[in-house]
């Protein structure tokens, strides 16, 4: 898929059909969000700013969503709500100005003609943090913007100075989808393979690391790095409490490399492996990452079975 910045009308009705959901880095609006009131113009501050504060994100003006996932597209018009008002607003609600930020404004040539989706691309922030138009800090949570703790406006504040590490998950040998092989009656497929890569997003450089990978107890792990914690575990995704097989991953010298700048590592030297159960479904991987200095780090990523493929959203 493109960038966002480089999305067209083809590419919104790929989130549609593909069902992908909100998560810390994507958020859906409908277009009711964009208009020229006061507390409108504090939300996309306040949404804006928190992308910024926390990994940046992508987020989408004119989609409807239920629960999170995306429902419609309804989009505005450009005569009224225009890209030129969006920057505008977005350049003096946040102090300070963020660098780097795309609007990308989408044609709905077929869904809706004359009128537009708004697509705005929200870098990570190393002149972070960013305050929002009511004088408060945000973050990104789950599917939300939340004001920042104390403690978390100022380890923000010090980004260029800590490490920030973040995982990367891809299913292999395709990224787009693996299909799914049962033997006979079989309850479980054969094991389905991904790849696990960790990235240092700043100029600080990470020697040490403890990350924890928690895997859906509704699939059958085969191979994953790290220990396995002896007793059943429970990990949140959204408000919803998994229970889960909890794997821990030691990264420390003399074994692994320092974690620099830009570097991507992968995690174990061989694909992880999982498999699924013939009932189709959405099934959870999460995970959490620390390292000295650094605030802690998590996310989610979720498997999608039809019982016959699964891809990773």
């Amino acid at each position: 898929m493109a960038e966002p910045w480089e999305w067209v009308e083809s590419d919104l009705d790929n989130l549609l059909q593909n069902r992908i959901g909100e998560s810390t880095v994507l958020d859906y609006k409908a277009r009711e969000a964009l208009q020229n009131r006061d507390r409108n113009k504090l939300e996309i501050s306040k949404d804006v700013s928190a992308f910024a504060n926390s990994a940046g994100g992508t987020l989408v003006y004119g989609i409807d969503e239920t629960n999170h996932v995306p429902s419609g597209i309804r989009g505005m018009d450009p005569a009224v709500i225009s890209r030129e008002w969006l920057e505008q607003v977005i350049n003096s609600g946040i102090q300070r100005r963020i660098d780097g930020i795309r609007i990308n404004q989408i044609p709905l040539d077929t869904v809706e003609p004359r009128h537009v989706a708004y697509v705005v691309s929200i870098p990570q922030s190393l002149r972070a943090p960013h305050m929002a138009a009511d004088k408060r800090f945000y973050k990104r949570f789950n599917f939300e913007s939340v004001p920042m703790e104390e403690y978390e406006v100022r380890d923000v504040g010090r980004r260029d100075e800590v490490p920030d590490l973040w995982l990367e998950f891809d299913l292999w040998p395709d990224p787009n989808g693996s299909v799914l092989n049962f033997k006979g009656d079989d309850a479980f497929s054969d094991p389905v393979q991904f790849i696990a890569h960790m990235v240092n997003r700043s100029v600080a450089m990470a020697h040490y690391a403890l990350i924890g990978i928690n895997v859906d107890k509704q699939l059958r792990p085969v191979t994953i790095a790290g220990r396995l914690w002896p007793d059943d575990y429970a990990a949140w995704v959204g408000d919803s409490l998994i229970p889960s097989a909890r794997y821990t991953i030691n990264w420390s010298p003399p074994n692994f490399m320092p974690i620099w700048e830009g570097l991507t590592l992968r995690l174990g030297e061989t694909p992880f492996s999982v498999m699924f159960p013939r009932a189709g479904g959405s099934y959870y991987l999460s995970w959490t990452i620390r390292a000295p200095a650094m605030p802690p780090h998590s996310g989610v990523v979720t498997f999608v079975s039809d019982g016959e493929t699964v891809s990773l959203r």
